[in-house]
């Protein structure tokens, strides 16, 4: 499985092989593009049972698959066949949410690839606390409409004038009631419109 709290590395686990003398970890960005597969980095421990993959691109979503192998005294490898294919949805990337009205604020963001959906979470009036604002494409740990593609959402109900703070990440649901989330956004502060001014004589 792969699982990550920070927005530019992702840790892959997986079963060790017993007698293994070690594991690759292979990559992509396009599954289903076999040539666009590459290895990542070689484990030379059979007793292995994860790597941290460092140094990603944020916003971009990752697939990985494990295959062990055994060597031989001359150095020569053989190879299991490749473990399933696994994944967790990149953190989103803010695309200049603002606000156009006096109650409103429009979130946006950048699509991320393999998600299923999105968490929006908000900061309480305490400064410390968060709520989910809205879950878009899932309702009850269950995929409801595929809503990965969607980019934007209206916070509505707001006070005017005041400043509000949000942070959001990408889930996807690869099997009925298991959640996969990605790690939060970076908080993103932004001031409802204020009231319209009247001039008196």
């Amino acid at each position: 499985s792969c699982y990550s709290k920070l927005q530019t590395s992702v840790k892959v686990t997986w079963t060790p092989v017993e007698d293994a003398d070690g594991y690759e970890l292979w990559r992509t960005t396009t599954p289903d593009d076999e040539k666009s597969w590459t290895r990542t980095k070689t484990v030379k421990d059979g007793a292995a049972d994860r790597y941290t993959n460092q140094d990603l691109q944020k916003g971009t979503t990752y697939y990985y698959k494990v295959r062990a192998y055994v060597e031989d005294a001359e150095g020569n490898k053989t190879y299991s066949n490749f473990s399933n294919v696994d994944y967790m949805p990149a953190a989103v990337v803010w695309d200049g949410p603002y606000s156009n009205s006096t109650f409103r604020i429009r979130l946006r963001w950048n699509e991320i690839g393999g998600s299923h959906g999105y968490q929006i979470w908000r900061l309480n009036e305490d400064g410390e606390t968060w709520n989910v604002v809205k879950t878009l494409g899932d309702k009850n740990n269950t995929l409801t409409d595929n809503q990965g593609a969607t980019t934007a959402y209206s916070n509505t109900g707001l006070k005017a004038g005041e400043k509000y703070t949000y942070k959001i990440r990408a889930f996807c649901i690869p099997e009925e009631g298991k959640k996969v989330f990605g790690a939060y956004s970076d908080e993103f502060t932004i001031a409802v419109m204020p009231e319209t001014p009247v001039i008196t004589v």
